[in-house]
């Protein structure tokens, strides 16, 4: 919780100076939320769901907004990006994201190779992100991978896998695991600080032979929602001020 400190001196018969803290609109409130939203990719057992008729966030805070994930500007066709698809063991729930344009992180990310999404903070409301995670799979055995960036330098960071996470994301070797097994890898995202405007991830993936996969799901942010406090309860707290004033003096 951010508070201002606000020191009034008050002359009086014995003069004192009152220190005052208050959670003013200045300042803003605690966080909202630890989970700021998640994408969970479909519950259907075979067949294939366009990205772009069930991208849509499972789970939002509501004082912000999550669009559903699509592929503006990306080099993945909307015929090689699915939310649900029968494979072994019957894993219901993930985006196939089939690697079109880089064997290399480096390549994926000159070429366009994504798929995105973007928060919208509410009216009045300050988002500081603190991470992003998700669950991933490789399809085959050949080594593929992803990186994840933010239209706040025009996707030019790639951010770093998370200190102290389980699982540590390696850029080089890319993914660790191959369908069935998901591995989950969670990045920092404690630069994004003091958001008020919309901001767009992108999710890169590669892949080092055509027409392979990549897997995505439990797409998560996590962060906290600033809100600014009413009028009234700055109002509240000079009232409470007044009234010890006007005790103090008689």
């Amino acid at each position: 919780m951010k508070l201002c400190i606000a020191t009034l001196a008050i002359p009086e018969a014995r003069s004192f100076v009152l220190t005052l803290s208050l959670v003013t609109l200045i300042a803003g409130a605690a966080a909202q939320a630890a989970v700021l939203g998640i994408y969970t990719m479909g519950s259907e057992v075979g067949g294939a769901l366009a990205l772009t008729s069930n991208g849509i966030a499972s789970s939002v805070d509501p004082d912000l907004a999550l669009n559903t994930i699509n592929l503006t500007g990306s080099a993945i066709s909307t015929a090689n990006a699915f939310t649900s698809q029968s494979i072994a063991g019957g894993q219901p729930s993930r985006i196939l994201a089939t690697q079109t344009a880089g064997t290399t992180q480096a390549l994926a990310l000159t070429n366009n190779s994504y798929f995105q999404f973007t928060l919208t903070p509410g009216v009045g409301k300050t988002v500081d992100l603190t991470s992003i995670s998700m669950d991933t799979a490789r399809g085959g055995a050949s080594g593929r991978g992803f990186a994840v960036t933010s239209s706040a330098d025009s996707h030019a960071t790639v951010f770093n896998s998370l200190v102290g996470h389980p699982s540590a994301y390696n850029p080089v070797t890319g993914i660790a695991t191959q369908e069935d097994i998901y591995t989950n890898y969670a990045f920092d995202l404690g630069l994004l600080a003091d958001v008020t405007s919309p901001i767009t991830f992108r999710v890169y993936s590669w892949s080092g032979a055509a027409a392979s996969t990549v897997y995505f799901d439990n797409i998560t942010l996590n962060g906290s929602v600033l809100v600014p406090e009413s009028a009234s309860s700055l109002l509240g707290g000079l009232g409470v001020l007044a009234l010890f004033r006007r005790r103090r003096i008689q």
